[in-house]
């Protein structure tokens, strides 16, 4: 994961257990979970935030009830953070791939059989909905905050287990980070082309057609 190839961090991994082997054995539950935490203030040493007084400001603001000292232990660079959130993304995604209940192979075969106009008419009809929102006045987080609480309570009233709904706002928060993420241009255009595939719901080689038209290429 990140900047260590899979041999590489099992070896870390098993250094790092052996280590913790009497704090496993006696508390594997609790253990596993500081470890969690612990390597949130590893990350945070690793990548200080570097912090102005407006900065700190805006922190107690989106967290009440913090205080200058919890944020001094948690907050990290903009790299810092961006590489705890995909720590925690990847997590997330290692848990759902191997439960067994967020089997999605039906669906997918299903809404792959849909036409390409109908993929067209549904992205169209939820991006519609998007444009509406913002035309009332709201933010576009506040747009994002309602469409993902929507999905969520939809997803309830359709009757999918919550650990099918985490699959694609994992995939969702992957995207996000690409966004921040250091490429260059090759891996730029490829991750366009993935967007607009997916946003539309069309194979990856007309989504690089449009790109290309759209640039007058």
């Amino acid at each position: 994961m990140l900047e260590q190839s899979d041999s590489q961090r099992r070896q870390a991994e098993a250094l790092i257990l052996a280590r913790l082997a009497d704090l496993v054995q006696a508390d594997p539950r609790g253990t596993a979970l500081s470890m969690a935490t612990a390597s949130l203030a590893l990350l945070a040493s690793v990548f200080p935030a570097g912090l102005t007084i407006q900065d700190q400001q805006r922190i107690l603001d989106n967290l009440p009830g913090t205080d200058p000292a919890r944020i001094a232990d948690h907050a990290m660079s903009p790299e810092g953070t961006r590489v705890a959130v995909l720590l925690g993304n990847y997590l997330m995604r290692c848990a759902i791939d191997h439960s067994p209940l967020s089997f999605a192979t039906t669906e997918q075969v299903q809404d792959e059989a849909v036409t390409e106009h109908a993929h067209y008419r549904a992205a169209g009809a939820i991006n519609h909905g998007f444009e509406a929102a913002l035309a009332e006045g709201f933010s576009g987080l506040g747009v994002v905050s309602m469409s993902i609480n929507a999905v969520v309570t939809r997803a309830s009233e359709l009757g999918l287990h919550p650990f099918q709904v985490v699959r694609p706002l994992q995939k969702g928060v992957a995207r996000t980070l690409q966004r921040i993420a250091p490429r260059d241009q090759d891996d730029s255009e490829e991750a366009a082309v993935t967007a607009l595939a997916q946003q539309l719901g069309i194979s990856r080689s007309k989504a690089r057609e449009h790109l290309r038209q759209g640039r007058g290429g």
